[in-house]
């Protein structure tokens, strides 16, 4: 079994939504090259730093074993509240680039080749477990 442990930034020093942007995705874009895959990605409060969202489901599909598991821990903008808090973060927190709702989550592990995906929300709504297992039909290109 191997265990990669990722920090989401390498500096949140940067002044602009340029550095953000570009930090960001220099972390989520190609994070286990030269890896084994893996049975399962946990991905826990960090998927509101991600500028692609996309591009990040596809990484996590990409390091899977067919049939690995994926879970997906995050604020969720499920709550009209979470959303105005969503808001606040992106002026006052530069590595907040924005929470996703669940059902959005949802249509991004099956879009990115997962199935059987759950949602659990947690807290009230203000938080959500997603979880999915990745199709057998996933390419790794």
């Amino acid at each position: 079994m191997s265990v990669i442990g990722l920090q989401a930034f390498g500096s949140m020093a940067g002044d602009s939504n340029t550095a953000k942007t570009a930090s960001s995705r220099r972390h989520f874009d190609r994070w286990s090259a030269g890896y084994e895959r893996d049975k399962a990605v946990l991905c826990t409060t960090s998927f509101h730093h991600s500028p692609d969202p996309k591009r990040a489901v596809a990484e996590m599909a990409r390091v899977l074993v067919p049939g690995g598991r994926i879970v997906i821990a995050d604020m969720v903008a499920d709550r009209v509240i979470m959303r105005a808090f969503d808001r606040i973060l992106r002026h006052t927190q530069r590595s907040h680039v924005g929470c996703q709702r669940s059902g959005d989550l949802v249509r991004l592990l099956r879009a990115g080749g997962f199935s059987q995906p759950t949602r659990r929300p947690l807290l009230r709504g203000f938080f959500a477990i997603v979880a999915a297992r990745r199709a057998d039909s996933t390419s790794d290109a």
